[in-house]
């Protein structure tokens, strides 16, 4: 009897002994399927996230240059003037067709290096190539670019400039003014944030 007063009937017997070997058979299965995975996805699994991992390392560095580019060119155009080079400024024009500075350039070239530890970290060299008017105004275009150019090599390779840290603006004969004749020179604006 129970608490109630009533009688209680006996529950039925199970054998667990006949249900127990297919339950445990039916654990393990599941079991088993969800430890392991058929052979080779493991290391293909492995892979794609390898994969995945390096294109977010070069995404991420490619999003680091954007910005680096970004900044220099609102420097570029909101910067300050820090100061100004003028190469083949002092009449010793560059030759006739020559692109590549040389002799006192590249001391002045030298002398701007030094002299941008001055100026800080953060800076932008506009580097401006500017062509007479002795010739086709696309061929003094492409030459005044190639000058410009030249010197913006010539910063990098020797002197480990960024690359980001620099532009070239060509100037042809046209944008030259009424004495455009000994106008083969190269103007090179350093600015640094306002």
């Amino acid at each position: 009897m129970n608490s109630f007063g009533r009688s209680q009937a006996a529950a039925p017997e199970v054998d667990m002994t006949a249900r127990f070997p297919l339950v445990t058979a039916l654990l393990a299965a599941v079991l088993a399927g969800c430890a392991s995975q058929p052979p080779g996805q493991d290391a293909a699994l492995f892979d794609r996230v390898g994969a995945l991992e390096r294109q977010v390392a070069a995404l991420s560095e490619q999003m680091k240059e954007a910005l680096a580019f970004a900044r220099q060119d609102n420097l570029r155009v909101d910067g300050r003037e820090a100061f100004v080079v003028r190469l083949s400024g002092d009449g010793a024009l560059y030759p006739l067709n020559a692109a590549e500075p040389a002799g006192a350039d590249i001391e002045r070239l030298d002398d701007l290096v030094r002299h941008l530890a001055d100026v800080g970290p953060t800076y932008h060299l506009e580097v401006q190539g500017h062509a007479d008017n002795i010739g086709p105004d696309d061929y003094n275009y492409a030459l005044a670019k190639a000058r410009a150019e030249a010197v913006v090599r010539y910063l990098h390779e020797r002197k480990g400039i960024p690359l980001s840290r620099m532009s070239v603006i060509s100037y042809g004969a046209g944008e030259a003014g009424r004495d455009a004749k000994g106008n083969g020179r190269i103007v090179i604006r350093v600015l640094v944030p306002k």
